[in-house]
């Protein structure tokens, strides 16, 4: 606190103990020895401040390992809280965070860490590998997670090195529910793996809604998925890239995206007047097919909005952009709409 703050802490302050409290917090120019002589107490109270002062950083230490450590945990199961803190204190991030009292992002806070041979141990990776492992198996688990069940399900995602028989576990997302305790139904929950190379983990990215691993000469493997509840399974498609298209072949992808180019050229609406204009339209699989949509993009969005179009046939333009917004995917619905409208 600052003398301003001292002074009115000082004030309110019921007892001495208080009053130490109060100047043991301070954090400006003045030494311990002028605070007490100004506040009239006695200098025989200087060592008592620093002990309480000790005090308070080592609080203020361990409420801020506890606050990291809590979204540090969110995003990267499996690495203790000793191991975290170890590696905070060896970082100059943790003198500029702590003393100083500045404030960095915790993108900043994380890339300062060090590396550190704890978190390599197990997947022999870097810290910078392993935190990209995390947000790329947070990006999966978050588009194909269950979703089939009312009361949730927990689905897991596993990595190998070299065998899918030395999976070991990642990550995973979980959104199970249970009744009060008053009710005598018992709930269903689901259960799903996913179950992917640590090279491709590495790899993988969202290329216009499809989670994509690249390979040699447009060669490439996307994530999809088939069934429902118990039946639901995630798995790796092999086909061509080309740009942003997908296809079986080289050739497919080449024609997809020359549509797509086609159907973009011909907007050049606004997306406001665009959209309004076609609200009360109804779009289907086979609108998406002509304007140049590839099957894994089809697949991904439809999948991520929750709506099979197969059973229904098509959807209305307006509704589908309420749906899409609901699931913070409606740059990708809009991007899409672009191209068939």
């Amino acid at each position: 606190m600052n003398k301003k703050q001292l002074d009115a802490a000082i004030k309110k302050a019921g007892g001495l103990r208080e009053k130490l409290e109060a100047i043991a917090s301070y954090s400006g120019r003045l030494c311990d020895y002028e605070l007490l002589q100004q506040y009239g107490i006695d200098r025989k109270h200087e060592q008592r401040v620093r002990k309480i002062r000790k005090i308070l950083e080592k609080e203020k230490e361990k409420e801020f390992f506890d606050s990291q450590y809590k979204i540090f945990s969110s995003t990267c199961n499996g690495v203790s809280k000793k191991m975290f803190v170890e590696n905070i204190k060896s970082a100059w991030a943790y003198k500029s965070i702590v003393d100083d009292g500045t404030k960095l992002s915790f993108k900043k806070f994380i890339d300062n860490l060090p590396y550190s041979r704890s978190f390599s141990k197990e997947w022999g990776v870097s810290f910078d590998k392993f935190i990209k492992m995390k947000k790329n198996a947070e990006m999966i688990l978050g588009i194909y997670r269950n979703n089939d069940y009312s009361m949730g399900a927990i689905t897991k995602l596993f990595v190998y090195s070299r065998s899918k028989k030395n999976k070991k576990f990642f990550s995973e997302y979980d959104d199970r529910e249970s009744y009060a305790k008053s009710c005598t139904w018992k709930p269903t929950h689901g259960y799903t793996e996913i179950v992917i190379s640590l090279n491709d983990l590495l790899k993988i990215e969202n290329i216009d809604g499809v989670l994509t691993v690249k390979g040699n000469d447009h060669k490439c493997k996307w994530i999809t998925s088939s069934g429902k509840y118990g039946n639901y399974e995630v798995y790796f498609e092999h086909g061509y890239i080309w740009h942003k298209s997908h296809g079986k072949t080289l050739e497919e992808a080449k024609e997809l995206h020359r549509k797509r180019k086609i159907a973009e050229a011909k907007k050049k609406m606004s997306n406001h007047k665009l959209f309004d204009r076609f609200k009360y339209r109804f779009i289907g699989i086979d609108h998406l097919k002509n304007a140049g949509a590839c099957d894994p993009g089809i697949n991904s969005a439809v999948y991520q909005l929750g709506i099979d179009l197969n059973s229904v046939g098509g959807i209305r333009v307006d509704y589908l952009l309420e749906i899409a917004k609901d699931r913070n995917i409606d740059n990708l619905v809009k991007s899409w709409l672009r191209i068939v409208l």
